[in-house]
């Protein structure tokens, strides 16, 4: 018995001219949840629809548990592959009650218990009780729930998200990326998770691929894709970043702007560098780089100043009470930031 819950190989996909999929490979272990985080338009949402059986590749193999579920000699339908989909829309039917929308699988497939097992897959989404409501009568994140029961109930292999999150409002999101990775690590279901949003992708996963123009430019756990981003393209992708040029590299763990040192790390053995630095790297100091404010943005709980260097434009974030008005002429220091081949 393999240990992956998943496994893509050399997966291509046109669309006409368009390459959206560029041999994309991934694995996931049991029980592991990886989000797939890009912009729009880079190839995330086809690859989930081809592990689901919604789209075909062009090429590739796609293991589901061990169980190859696309190939050349093998293409299994969307219900042979013991998956069960979360989708941005909850897809829930109004006609329906709650229990009958979860129970819907179970009853296509003619199991003899169906209500019984929709009604545990709803006590698993703390919606106990509910099974006699019909979804107008719900809140958005209930009916998110209503989803993910019926995404349950058949104990799939593969739990599949497809950005189900942006329907609900902010507070929503936050408590439901928190309940989503509870959940799947509860039932220890392998979940590829698709999303554009960068907080809900590092909340929810184990791992974080970083999908950009339909290849994976990075893999690894969340805090390290953004402490630590492979590339300069990775690294403008992920967070808020402030690129200086005319950066001096002294060593390889140390560079010069505007002739204050300071320590860096490094994704490049280039000499021509530039260095990404993120905003709580950046503080305001007596004697630092120069610069002025071109901007002072309050959040709430901090206020994002952009500063107008020699080196580029520098993005600080500081207390409220502290933060100068635009146009001030400030000093800042640098307490870390990463080297990139430009």
């Amino acid at each position: 018995m393999t240990d992956l819950g998943l496994e893509l190989t050399a997966i291509h996909k046109r669309f006409g001219d368009n390459h959206v999929v560029r041999g994309l490979e991934i694995a996931l272990a049991r029980g592991e949840i990886v989000a797939l985080l890009g912009p729009s338009g880079c190839g995330k949402t086809t690859a989930l629809r081809m592990v689901a059986g919604l789209e075909t590749p062009d090429s590739g193999t796609i293991t589901i548990a061990g169980q190859t579920v696309k190939s050349d000699a093998v293409d299994l339908p969307p219900e042979a592959r013991r998956i069960g989909m979360v989708f941005q829309s909850y897809a829930v039917w109004p006609h329906k009650d709650v229990r009958d929308n979860v129970a819907y699988p179970l009853k296509l497939a003619k199991v003899a218990d169906a209500n019984a097992r929709a009604d545990r897959a709803l006590e698993l989404v703390r919606l106990a009780g509910m099974g006699d409501r019909f979804p107008d009568t719900l809140s958005g994140g209930q009916q998110q729930r209503v989803a993910l029961a019926r995404a349950l109930v058949a104990e799939p292999s593969l739990l599949l998200f497809d950005e189900p999150l942006s329907n609900l409002d902010a507070k929503l999101r936050e408590e439901m990326r928190h309940e989503i990775r509870v959940l799947a690590k509860q039932v220890g279901i392998t979940s590829l998770y698709v999303t554009h949003d960068q907080p809900e992708a590092f909340a929810v996963s184990d791992r974080v691929a970083v999908v950009l123009g339909g290849v994976i430019a990075q893999v690894a756990p969340p805090s390290e894709i953004y402490a630590r981003p492979a590339s300069l393209a990775v690294a403008k992708f992920v967070g808020r970043l402030s690129i200086l040029s005319g950066i001096t590299r002294v060593g390889a763990s140390r560079a010069k702007v505007q002739g204050f040192e300071l320590d860096v790390t490094s994704a490049t053995d280039a000499t021509d560098v530039a260095l990404g630095v993120r905003p709580e790297d950046v503080r305001l100091t007596d004697a630092g780089i120069e610069g002025r404010v071109k901007r002072a943005t309050f959040l709430g709980e901090r206020t994002e100043l952009e500063i107008e260097t020699e080196a580029g434009v520098l993005r600080a974030d500081v207390a409220p009470g502290v933060a100068p008005d635009a146009e001030s002429s400030v000093r800042v220091a640098l307490d870390g930031g990463r080297l990139y081949a430009p």
